[in-house]
């Protein structure tokens, strides 16, 4: 009597020992697929089992595991893919044509690039956005982690802090438009030299607490060395901390060192005055006086209002500052300085017939400047008090 096994593909009589087989692929050897879109080709053969699969020579996009080689083709190609069954008794290698084409013309776009990827904090980065469809196709994404910029379909810099981060990828095209989620994993190195990866600005105000930490990448341990600072910051070995005295801009050197090298950088801290800032215009009433007879002041109605625009820099202050009343309007270019609110200022007109000094000050809750002017022209000296609130 004759048995047929189905899982051998072959067949023996009863009473006989069957027959030991090796593989045979039996699958088809063509087949087809289009770049973008997901591709699957799974290998049968015949034969004695266990059996093992392999294949090599794969197109750009796909990979094999165990019988199935599967994935989205990148490039369009012919390719000539080695398929391999083996068991205890021997082995069958094919090759498998696959036709990899281009998407139809006027296809919305699909990105093809990887959606999880790896970088180092204060290592160089770069990603290419990659996506199938008609062209032109352009790029964008959400925000991006500090020190990384996108410029055209690339997105590249150098990490600064470790994490995990969330990236839109957006592409468009005139058919339409797709996005996907990149993740990105940025991790803390810790081999080689040390490259400071902190933010190199900083910014404080006078008279309020102040700290900022230095950090760098590399192979422990890292030491810190900090010069230059601004008057009342000082450098702790960890941190630099302390309160500022003077409002200015100061280049910090900062440098990180470790038995593998050093890196230096320049840290910028600026420090602001302490309390309101006057910029600006503000306008609002004024009232002056005239020297009348036996050296007294009597009001006048030569000036009712007063326009001022203010621009303050640090501890110095200019301001342009207009005058109108019954006789006309007369503007003044004057600079000074400020402090704590407290300002005073002094200029002239553009033709120097009349000169101006101002003091003044800008109110703690930065609603009001309140002050008095003295201006001195042919007519005799004139005083000016005015309230002025700030137009947005």
């Amino acid at each position: 009597m004759r048995f047929v096994c189905p899982i051998l593909g072959m067949f023996f009589f009863a009473g006989q020992a069957a027959a030991l087989q090796p593989p045979l692929i039996i699958s088809s050897l063509t087949d087809s697929a289009t770049v973008g879109q997901p591709y699957s080709y799974t290998i049968v053969a015949t034969g004695d089992l266990p059996m093992t699969f392999a294949a090599a020579q794969l197109p750009s996009g796909l990979s094999a595991s165990g019988a199935t080689i599967s994935g989205t083709p990148t490039i369009a190609e012919l390719a000539q893919i080695s398929i391999t069954a083996t068991n205890d008794f021997g082995s069958d290698t094919e090759t498998l044509t696959l036709n990899i084409t281009s998407p139809p013309a006027g296809q919305a776009p699909i990105i093809t690039s990887p959606l999880n990827v790896s970088a180092a904090v204060g290592s160089q980065f770069s990603y290419a956005i990659t996506a199938t469809g008609a062209t032109p196709i352009t790029f964008s994404t959400s925000t991006l982690p500090a020190n990384l910029q996108l410029n055209g379909a690339v997105i590249s810099g150098i990490p600064a802090a470790p994490g995990t981060s969330s990236i839109t990828l957006n592409a468009v095209n005139d058919f339409g438009s797709t996005s996907s989620t990149l993740l990105l994993d940025v991790s803390q190195r810790t081999e080689g030299p040390p490259a400071i990866d902190s933010r190199l600005t900083a910014t404080a105000a006078v008279g309020e607490p102040f700290t900022y930490t230095p950090l760098a990448a590399g192979a422990p341990p890292i030491g810190f060395t900090v010069t230059g600072l601004p008057p009342g910051l000082k450098f702790n070995g960890t941190a630099i901390t302390g309160t500022p005295t003077k409002a200015g801009t100061t280049n910090v050197t900062l440098t990180a060192d470790n038995t593998l090298g050093t890196d230096t950088r320049t840290l910028v801290i600026t420090v602001t005055p302490s309390g309101p800032q006057l910029n600006g215009t503000w306008s609002g009433r004024a009232t002056a006086k005239r020297m009348a007879s036996k050296g007294r002041f009597r009001q006048t109605n030569e000036v009712r209002t007063a326009n001022v625009i203010f621009t303050q820099t640090e501890d110095t202050l200019s301001a342009t500052i207009t005058f109108s009343g019954k006789s006309g309007s007369r503007e003044f270019s004057a600079s000074g300085s400020i402090a704590n609110g407290e300002f005073s200022l002094s200029g002239a007109t553009a033709a120097a017939d009349a000169t101006l000094t101002m003091t003044g000050n800008l109110g703690k809750n930065g609603r009001l400047v309140r002050g008095d002017a003295v201006v001195q022209d042919a007519a005799g000296p004139q005083r000016i008090t005015f309230t002025l609130r700030q137009q947005h």
